[in-house]
């Protein structure tokens, strides 16, 4: 969240009029306090105007969702997430999307890489629903603990936080996975698969734009994978 602040404070810097909502504020003038006095969404203001730019306006526009921290304390679908010991092998490739089984936990996921070293992974749960996103930056370097994550698909704002991990990623990859909660994963499916880009928002220097073009022919091949994992 320090990385959001920071970079509020520059653009404050040069054009006041951003500081729209006490939390903006707060947060500009350091105030802790005030600035978590509005809970997740007010966090989630800061974030939406220092990550992307978005007036206030337009963040309230959209809708707030929730997404389950990936920690083991308060994950309850922890098990989705590939660990580096699991099992996992190339199923097939669709587009720009790669096809992954995961022998281990009994389910499959997608990823796609882009030119600019990021890497992103949808996974699915065992009964073939959406269980995790995951975004990596290649060379990035992470300290431990967990971050902020906001994900922006059809007008919809996902918020959680990410711990910093580097399971079922590959090569020099950094990065964390956000695990869908039973509260959004109707909703988070329905945005996934209308959509064709997905904004990502961690609490680091960089922020990523997604492209979805072929994403749903690669979730069907991923269910289908995981059907057959289960032999049926």
């Amino acid at each position: 969240m320090r990385y959001a602040i920071e970079r509020l404070k520059e653009r404050a810097e040069a054009d006041p009029s951003i500081l729209t909502s006490d939390v903006l504020t707060a947060a500009a003038e350091d105030d802790m306090e005030g600035m978590l006095a509005d809970g997740t969404e007010g966090l989630m203001e800061v974030l939406a105007v220092s990550h992307s730019g978005m007036s206030v306006e337009a963040f309230q526009a959209v809708n707030l969702l929730l997404l389950v921290a990936a920690t083991s304390a308060i994950a309850a679908d922890q098990h989705v997430l590939p660990l580096s010991t699991d099992q996992i092998a190339h199923y097939r490739d669709v587009g720009e999307w790669i096809v992954h089984e995961n022998r281990t936990r009994g389910s499959c996921f997608i990823s796609r890489t882009d030119a600019a070293g990021h890497l992103v992974q949808i996974g699915l749960t065992k009964d073939r629903d959406y269980g995790y996103i995951g975004i990596f930056q290649k060379g990035v370097e992470l300290g431990e603990g967990t971050n902020d994550v906001a994900i922006l698909i059809n007008g919809n704002l996902y918020a959680g936080a990410s711990k910093n991990v580097v399971q079922g990623a590959s090569g020099d990859y950094r990065g964390g996975q956000v695990v869908a909660s039973d509260a959004n994963r109707k909703q988070l499916r329905r945005d996934l698969e209308q959509q064709k880009e997905m904004i990502v928002f961690p609490d680091k220097p960089f922020t990523v734009s997604v492209n979805l073009d072929h994403m749903r022919n690669a979730i069907f091949e991923a269910r289908e994978c995981t059907t057959k994992l289960h032999g049926s």
